[in-house]
């Protein structure tokens, strides 16, 4: 199952295996993110100007043809 895989769930089940973290103390720093995406994050992404066309692939570290031979046809 991809829980197992999970990296965070790795590193929760470590922390409470560690004694560094409690259920309860993952589960309330779970709230809280998931609260803060909701009011704070996505809030600012709604607000947020749609960004330019020319502008979309700004910091995209490699070229689309790079990223996408079977696409482009193109060897990567």
């Amino acid at each position: 199952e991809w829980k197992q895989r999970d990296p965070i769930y790795i590193l929760r089940d470590r922390l409470i295996a560690e004694n560094a973290m409690t259920m309860a103390d993952y589960e309330a720093l779970e709230k809280e993110t998931d609260a803060y995406i909701e009011n704070e994050v996505i809030k600012f992404a709604e607000e947020s100007p749609e960004p330019k066309v020319e502008e979309l692939e700004k910091y995209v570290l490699a070229e689309r043809e790079t990223q996408l031979p079977w696409l482009t046809g193109k060897a990567a």
